[in-house]
């Protein structure tokens, strides 16, 4: 994780970094899509791990709160977009995994086209949107949205998953 750390930095001091950087949630941030789980109480079981209410584990990919924090440190502003079918669990989950003060609130999860999120985000943070970069797992979202103007990166080109669905930052360049 360390070394993931270092390169992260690394990536980060070496090219013009975003206003703002804005990361879908089901399979990006976390390995789960939130609207198949039993739904809360949800109940913390580590920094990476909570309980459904059926007491399935959910997992947060290790790296993401790295990647969140790294960001943050570098004055990026940090927020979600998500188009959870069932919203308020999504948001439980976003709480129970302690990422609200990472976010600053910068929340906006329901469902129906991205765009409205986006709208939302630049009008909340005054964020224009070429100075906004997007992670998501969803090459089709992608592609749709590419016309408004924001730097996207699909997580896939972004990172590389090992067996165990764990990210790895790819190598730049």
């Amino acid at each position: 994780m360390e070394r993931d750390r270092a390169r992260l930095k690394g990536i980060l001091k070496a090219g013009k970094l975003p206003k703002l950087a804005v990361f879908d949630l089901d399979y990006t941030i976390w390995a789960f899509w939130n609207d198949c789980t039993a739904g809360p109480p949800y109940r913390r079981e580590s920094s990476s791990t909570i309980a459904d209410r059926s007491g399935e584990l959910l997992h947060m990919y290790p790296q993401s709160r790295m990647i969140l924090e790294e960001f943050q440190s570098e004055g990026v502003k940090i927020g979600f977009a998500s188009r959870s079918p069932v919203p308020k669990w999504t948001r439980k989950v976003v709480e129970v995994f302690d990422l609200l003060s990472i976010v600053n609130n910068l929340c906006e999860i329901y469902p129906g086209s991205k765009e409205p999120h986006f709208i939302s985000l630049q009008k909340k943070t005054c964020v224009a949107f070429d100075e906004m970069i997007f992670f998501d797992d969803d090459s089709v979202l992608l592609a749709s949205i590419a016309q408004e103007d924001s730097m996207l990166m699909k997580l896939k080109n972004a990172s590389k998953r090992t067996e165990k669905g764990e990210l790895k930052l790819a190598e730049s360049g």
